[in-house]
């Protein structure tokens, strides 16, 4: 497909005002050297600060752009400006792409010796990704390990790992957290630092070497019962780290088919440790006396669903983390029915939609999503997934059907949900999503976004967005900022006043911010609101807020003289530069005005 047409409205919206303008300029100036379209993918050369140009690439599908990339250091709000110079181009120069073939249809000239020599030819030149290759060869042989060995007697315990050096690993970490606080550190480390040693444990468990991974444990918990004592004295917190161990522990532990002497040593390990730590480890421990021989278990993985589901009586608390973690199992030994099976039985709901869009079941996902989804959140996670794989009008469905959910002010959800309906040119959607977003948390880009949307409506639905801003508390800094913003862009100067005047305790930004746009439409308000606050800092002596108090002076002398007024803005400045003549410093400042 081509390049769907973007508007410079979209492109400014995803940039900020600097940004968008330096990008306009390398449009303009010719600094995007190349622009190549190779399947749904973008790619582009841009002209910079630096010798080489800057890369740039530009996923996208019938919804618009999906994400954009540029390698260079930009690091702030929004795209930078060879992203925004490329789709400029793009734009207002579409003849300029350049369309050739995609990946796949590269590779499909090719047999397999000519890929072979190619991919040989890349890694002498990248030999950085040799090790990313190596990986992936070993996770899909050792997938199809499993899956052919299937069904075979149980395993013997064989690894090469030393389990005491993760051990000494673990008491490295305790022992430098104890000298960290002695030292006077405050925060607590030690979930990050052992993270990294459990890392290298569910690395193997990845790769179906359960044996390895279980030995690597074996040497972390003992590590941690060793010296837990000494971290324990300073605030330690265990609960994150045993259920970090926890999980990997059920993972490691299903990854491997254990003999009846390796499960009952297991059993009577993990029995001790929890003693010694005063710990629990149920995941561990159920993974341990279930495995897949669980009876309620081997029913469901073959589609029959019990009252309990995988459990033979009231399921524990612990069930989900269970679950998920032989979900996890399951996907990766490519067991996908009797994942949806379990996924299903447990109450797994967005995992369960994920795997159907997964298989290219997407109907199915879609059909059962719209009658069970109950968050934005689950709703926003499987629209993506949808999009991914193409499915763009299923994945417009879902997102629109999540906006019946309450919605993370934070999340990104409303605004992808607003950019995909314009691109596929649902703009009561777009709206939808944008109005849901401002109520969940009031911004300025929204109320413009909703004025662009609305239409003919607009009035009636500014009405209602005000109705949020009139319900902001005074201590919400952020909406407060926003509300000010609205309604000094919308001119309405007194209820931008009213806002910033009920405030006790506040940034004087906004404050100041309303002075500087109502100098002349309310000259007595800044006035005396001005004077107060400079006087407040005179009078009690604050020298080191003295340039703060000739700020707020300014703007009372900009509200005189607006209102031609200046012979009392004169007698008033007088009698200031008496009263504190003594005050060097203060005197010396409001010279300036």
């Amino acid at each position: 497909m081509s390049f769907p047409s973007i508007t410079l409205k979209s492109i400014q919206n995803k940039a900020t005002a600097k940004s968008f303008e330096r990008g306009d300029q390398y449009c303009r100036s010719g600094s995007v050297e190349q622009v190549i379209q190779r399947g749904m993918v973008l790619q582009a050369m841009v002209e910079g600060s630096e010798p080489e140009a800057y890369q740039v690439t530009i996923p996208f599908d019938a919804g618009g752009v999906t994400s954009a990339r540029c390698n260079c250091a930009y690091a702030f709000d929004g795209w930078c400006k060879h992203i925004v110079a490329t789709l400029l181009v793009c734009s207002k120069h579409p003849e300029q792409i350049e369309v050739r073939p995609s990946l796949d249809e590269l590779l499909d000239r090719l047999d397999l010796n000519q890929t072979r020599q190619i991919i040989c030819k890349l890694l002498a030149d990248r030999p950085e990704l040799v090790e990313a290759l190596d990986f992936q060869v070993n996770s899909l042989i050792t997938i199809a390990a499993i899956g052919s060995s299937k069904g075979s007697s149980k395993k013997v315990r064989q690894t090469s790992i030393d389990s005491e050096i993760y051990r000494r690993q673990v008491r490295r970490v305790l022992q430098n957290a104890v000298r960290d606080w002695e030292n006077g550190r405050e925060d607590d480390s030690i979930l990050d630092d052992l993270g990294e040693v459990v890392e290298k444990a569910e690395a193997f468990s990845k790769t179906g070497d359960g044996e390895s991974a279980i030995a690597i444990l074996e040497g972390i918990t003992q590590g941690c019962v060793d010296k837990w004592d000494e971290v324990d004295e300073y605030g330690a917190d265990s609960n994150s780290v045993v259920e970090m161990l926890d999980q990997a522990w059920a993972e490691a532990i299903l990854t491997v088919d254990l003999t009846a002497e390796w499960q009952t040593e297991l059993r009577s390990k993990l029995e001790s440790w929890q003693q010694e730590w005063d710990c629990d480890f149920p995941i561990g421990m159920a993974a341990l006396q279930q495995a897949w021989s669980y009876g309620p278990l081997v029913q469901v993985l073959k589609g029959e669903m019990t009252e309990f589901g995988a459990w033979d009586s009231e399921p524990p608390a612990f069930r989900g983390p269970l679950a998920l973690v032989r979900l996890t199992i399951l996907n990766r030994q490519e067991r996908f029915q009797e994942y949806l099976y379990l996924a299903k039985a447990e109450g797994q709901l967005l995992p369960y939609w994920l795997m159907l869009v997964q298989i290219g079941r997407i109907e199915d996902a879609v059909s059962s999503a719209q009658i069970e989804m109950t968050s934005a959140e689950d709703a926003y996670t499987l629209a993506k997934l949808l999009r991914i794989v193409g499915a763009i009008e299923q994945a417009l469905a879902i997102a629109h059907l999540g906006l019946k959910f309450p919605v993370n002010r934070y999340s990104d959800f409303t605004q992808w949900t607003s950019d995909l309906a314009e691109g596929l040119n649902k703009p009561e959607f777009a709206l939808e999503a944008r109005v849901v977003a401002f109520h969940a948390g009031p911004s300025f880009s929204d109320y413009l976004k909703i004025q662009e949307l609305s239409g003919v409506d607009w009035l009636e639905l500014r009405q209602d967005l005000f109705k949020t801003l009139d319900q902001v508390p005074d201590w919400n800094y952020k909406d407060i900022d926003t509300s000010v913003d609205i309604f000094l862009y919308e001119g309405l100067f007194d209820r931008a006043i009213g806002v910033v005047t009920r405030l006790t305790s506040y940034s004087y930004l906004s404050i100041q911010q309303v002075m500087d746009a109502v100098h002349s439409y309310s000259p007595d308000w800044v006035i005396e609101t001005a004077c107060h606050y400079a006087e407040d800092i005179m009078n009690s002596g604050k020298s080191i807020a003295y340039d703060q108090a000739v700020s707020w002076l300014q703007r009372a002398k900009a509200s005189y003289e607006a209102t031609g007024r200046q012979t009392e803005w004169i007698k008033y400045y007088q009698n200031l530069t008496q009263v504190h003549s003594r005050k060097r410093k203060l005197i010396g400042l409001l010279k300036t005005l």
